[in-house]
C-alpha cells in the first residue's frame, strides 16, 4: 500500500512493504497514486497546501502549481566561458603555490 509522508513541508511516497509506517504517514489508494504519476508526467507539478485538512483525498492535501520562471537568471554561453576562465586562472594561481610550496 502507498502512504505519503510529510516532512519539512515537503511530501513524498513511501510503500508499505518496503518502509516503517509511521503514525502521521498518509494512507492513499492505488488509483491516486496512479493520477499524481500521471499528472507528473504531464509535466504538472505539485505542492502541499498550506492549510491542510484531515481529509480522505490526497489530493485535497495538495494543489498544483506553476514554478516562476527568472528570465534575467538566464545563462549565455559567453558567461559560461568567462566564468570557466576564472576557475581555470584560479586553478593555475592554486596549482603555482603548490608548486613553491614543495619546491620551498
Amino acid at each position: 500500500m502507498q502512504y505519503v509522508r510529510i516532512e519539512d513541508e515537503a511530501f513524498g511516497f513511501i510503500d508499505d512493504r518496503i518502509h516503517k509506517i509511521l503514525k502521521t504517514d498518509i494512507a492513499i489508494t492505488n488509483e491516486e497514486y496512479i493520477k499524481f504519476l500521471e499528472l507528473q508526467s504531464k509535466g504538472d507539478q505539485f505542492r502541499l497546501k498550506k492549510i491542510r485538512d484531515k481529509s480522505s483525498s490526497f489530493f485535497d492535501l495538495i494543489e498544483p502549481f506553476k514554478p516562476e520562471k527568472k528570465e534575467d537568471a538566464k545563462t549565455t554561453i559567453t558567461d559560461l566561458s568567462n566564468q570557466l576562465q576564472l576557475l581555470l586562472k584560479k586553478a593555475s594561481q592554486i596549482e603555482q603555490k603548490i608548486n613553491q610550496y614543495k619546491e620551498g
